[in-house]
């Protein structure tokens, strides 16, 4: 069991903890936090850091909650609520936990299939099914008393076979669940007994109890073993096919799971919410400081104290506060820019998911967040860094003004062309971004942008210091715009050939 307070080290496959969110989204639609900003964040490791999970189902709706910021405070105070109780409460969530390990396998990541993929179609004939299980263990048990019965159970033996190679592939999404359903539904049971969870989820023993007839059809399926490791899994593969179990099993569980579906979500959410909510209270404790956010109405402001990042060992905090402004942020490379872009892009989407944000303070309105941060040509499109990035600032863009406030985090607009227009195209564009309540902060090596843009855009800026023979940044943001020129300094302490400075300097000074 995980230690309370303590970083997860582990393995993990995101393909599979995504399959339920995807899945999910797919199915119901709704807003999420795009694949450029989860990937211009760094969200894949913010959500290893957040993750102390015990089931496979935890991890997958704790990635479901990071994945879909509400703009639903109650949600997120419920959530809050419950964490905080399990962050008190140390039996009721070490009994928990405990159970919740049953469903540390990789199987359990398929459970969403039972109630978020379409059924498959079944056959007609599927009668004909346990009529050929029963001749499989008749002419068998029929070998001891007629050993000619061998031919019979042979020719059915192929018959089964290509039934099950056929409609195996039909049905393999949905049979590798069923196999872990009965691990969900005894866990479900236990923790429906103790006193948080009956007073959270007052259903969910009642859920449980009206998905047995479900699990008395896969039984067998509970049992089964996958894999090639040894002979007896090769036999119980052998006899699998042979009696047409995992065919039967999915044919005798149709029905019910068909009207059952929904009862099998709410099950898994609710395990899911538990193992989340006891995820974040431990991610809580092991925090050096942590604030609930406290949510605004609609207004062109944020204060953040003391933010830090998730994923920075020994993170440097930094604080800001903006009224009727966005944020313009210069300094040069290493800096510290960035970062600070991602940090406050991270707490905004962690105060709307979790209810938690790695600050002493966070005032702000429900925001969504959106980022372009630079990278390189996208070769596999074709596409140069200028025109990726024209394409995802046309998409903030278009996404501006509207119903829901925004948060946009902008990093080197534009970087991919000259000077002169990629100035003119960056004014235009972040004039237009600032309009109304929605918030930009957005970080530059252009401080032209600074007189251009106005009083519009607060400034602030991050510095280098070169000390004898050292540079050293100290992280820290500073008001107004950088005073400080090292471009030049930074070749002369990296031993560039003096020939190259003196050359720097003469052209400076023209």
């Amino acid at each position: 069991m995980q230690p309370f307070g303590q970083r997860k080290v582990a393995e993990r496959d995101m393909d599979d903890i995504a399959l339920y969110h995807r899945a999910r989204i797919e199915r119901d639609g709704g807003d999420a936090v795009d694949e450029r900003t989860w990937s211009d964040l760094d969200l894949d490791l913010v959500f290893a850091e957040v993750d102390r999970c015990e089931s496979a189902v935890g991890q997958q709706f704790l990635y479901h909650l990071l994945r879909t910021p509400t703009l639903d405070t109650k949600r997120l105070d419920d959530f809050d609520e419950l964490a905080d109780r399990l962050a008190r409460d140390d039996q009721a969530r070490t009994a928990i936990a405990k159970l919740l390990e049953r469903l540390n396998r990789a199987k359990a990541f398929y459970l969403p299939n039972l109630f978020l993929l379409p059924l498959p179609w079944r056959p007609r004939f599927r009668w004909l099914f346990p009529l050929l299980t029963f001749l499989a263990v008749a002419s068998v048990a029929g070998i001891f008393i007629v050993p000619q019965m061998l031919f019979v159970a042979i020719a059915i033996f192929a018959v089964n076979i290509g039934i099950e190679m056929t409609f195996r592939r039909r049905i393999y999404e949905y049979v590798r669940p069923l196999r872990v359903l009965d691990s969900l539904l005894r866990t479900a049971r236990a923790v429906a007994q103790i006193p948080v969870v009956r007073e959270r989820f007052p259903q969910l023993a009642a859920d449980v109890a009206a998905l047995r007839p479900l699990t008395r059809s896969t039984v067998w399926l509970a049992l089964e073993r996958e894999g090639f490791d040894d002979p007896t899994t090769i036999l119980w593969q052998y006899l699998n096919m042979f009696f047409l179990a995992d065919v039967n099993a999915f044919a005798a569980s149709f029905a019910a799971l068909e009207e059952k579906r929904d009862v099998v979500e709410r099950v898994f959410n609710a395990v899911g919410t538990l193992d989340a909510a006891i995820s974040v209270a431990s991610f809580r404790e092991g925090a050096e400081f942590w604030s609930r956010p406290l949510f605004t109405p609609r207004a062109k402001a944020l204060e953040a104290i003391d933010a830090a990042h998730p994923i920075i060992a020994e993170p440097v905090p930094n604080s800001i506060h903006i009224e009727q402004r966005s944020v313009l942020v210069t300094g040069s490379n290493m800096s510290g820019k960035t970062t600070f872009l991602r940090t406050i892009g991270v707490n905004a989407l962690l105060a709307q998911s979790i209810a938690t944000t790695l600050t002493r303070g966070w005032r702000a309105p429900l925001l969504r967040v959106q980022s372009s941060i630079g990278r390189g040509d996208d070769l596999s499109l074709g596409k140069s860094y200028y025109l990726a990035e024209v394409e995802r600032v046309a998409t903030l863009v278009r996404d501006s003004g509207g119903d829901i406030q925004h948060l946009f985090i902008i990093d080197e607009i534009f970087r991919g062309t000259n000077t002169t227009e990629r100035i003119a195209a960056s004014r235009g564009v972040l004039e237009y971004l600032n309009r109304g309540d929605d918030l930009v902060f957005v970080a530059t090596h252009d401080v032209e942008l600074i007189e251009l843009l106005g009083d519009a855009y607060e400034s602030h800026h991050f510095r280098e210091l070169i000390e004898g023979d050292e540079l050293r940044f100290d992280y820290r943001i500073q008001p107004g715009r950088s005073s400080t020129r090292n471009a030049i300094a930074l070749l002369e302490l990296m031993k560039f050939p003096q020939e190259i400075v003196e050359a720097a300097k003469k052209t400076l000074s023209l």
